[in-house]
């Protein structure tokens, strides 16, 4: 499977969510924008890019010595602390797949305590021990340079709009997130000629902008070209046991043991569509990056079509999965 990663940087706020303005672009959102972009240019063989392509969500960086590495959102694991009032939020890809690998051979693991900037992980009779580093979980022998100015802040903005009729003005408030770091997004396929398409759809698309309120000049970003990345951690593919998701994908179709998964669970609901063909989204649960999921199958990309009074819309779940099966 081919891989490529890319490291964007925002020129403006952005604005997706389902019910509320949500702080990453998951890649529910990214694949369906790139699927639109690419029916809107080709109009034909969407299968190229619907199927074949898998999507990572738009992620915050860290830089390592020789590539940098997307950092995931924090998962709900065991533990007897309390990650929001302890200020972690986040936890570096080596360090999720060296829990998820720690998961599929212990089976269960426990956070037990914070102290002196470190982790305690039980494992059955052993413990591990973690670092945190500016609000990330990470390895304590991994070197890692954060941002000064952080991942992400909050973005809120009031404006006007003004009446025709009556020429009376309205004001209304913006409310979104803006990146204050490079972010990184991450394509795999076995085709190469898909991965050069995401890459050229990629940067059209940072032109017309992403997520809602584009006419406002928000999502705006450029692509600054093909990212280092550590090739080894792409190359285990999704299988029956316990995967490390980068993106969204459904928790209700495919057979997933709840129980012994930790899941950044979103929701989707509301209404979608363009002003002339609004249409209403499923009220639908799904698990997020970061999420650790134990599958008693595969994972399969998952489609789905939501009715509109007009030619339809698609709900892509084709994420990148990292599969740590024992």
């Amino acid at each position: 499977m081919l891989v490529k990663a890319f490291r964007v940087e925002f020129t403006s706020p952005y604005h997706v969510g389902w019910r509320r303005a949500e702080p990453l672009i998951d890649s529910l959102t990214l694949h369906r924008s790139l699927i639109a972009l690419y029916n809107l240019i080709y109009g034909h063989n969407q299968e190229t890019i619907l199927n074949k392509l898998k999507v990572s969500a738009l992620l915050p960086t860290v830089k390592k010595k020789d590539y940098y590495e997307p950092v995931l959102p924090l998962p709900p694991l065991p533990s007897k602390i309390r990650f929001r009032k302890a200020g972690l939020e986040w936890i570096t890809l080596s360090t999720a797949i060296s829990l998820v690998k720690d998961l599929a051979k212990h089976g269960r693991l426990l956070i037990t305590s914070l102290k002196n900037n470190k982790v305690i992980v039980k494992l059955d009779n052993i413990t591990e021990e973690l670092c945190v580093e500016s609000k990330i979980l990470k390895l304590c022998d991994e070197v890692v340079e954060v941002p000064q100015s952080g991942f992400i802040e909050k973005f809120e903005v009031i404006l006007n709009r003004i009446d025709r009729l009556t020429n009376s003005a309205d004001l209304f408030k913006i409310l979104g997130y803006k990146a204050k770091s490079d972010m990184m997004v991450v394509f795999q396929s076995s085709d190469a000629n898909t991965l050069r398409t995401a890459e050229e759809l990629l940067k059209i698309l940072g032109e017309v902008g992403l997520g809602g309120l584009k006419s406002r000049g928000l999502g705006k970003f450029v692509v600054k070209g093909e990212t280092q990345i550590n090739r080894e951690y792409f190359s285990k593919e999704a299988c029956a046991g316990y995967n490390l998701l980068l993106g969204s994908y459904v928790l209700d179709d495919p057979p997933i043991d709840l129980t012994s998964s930790f899941v950044n669970v979103k929701l989707m609901a509301g209404y979608s569509g363009p002003p002339q063909d609004e249409y209403v989204l499923p009220y639908l649960n799904y698990a997020g990056a970061g999420s650790i999921i134990n599958a008693r199958t595969i994972p399969e990309p998952v489609i789905r079509e939501v009715k509109t009074s007009n030619i339809g819309s698609l709900l892509v779940f084709n994420p990148i999965i990292i599969g740590c099966c024992a």
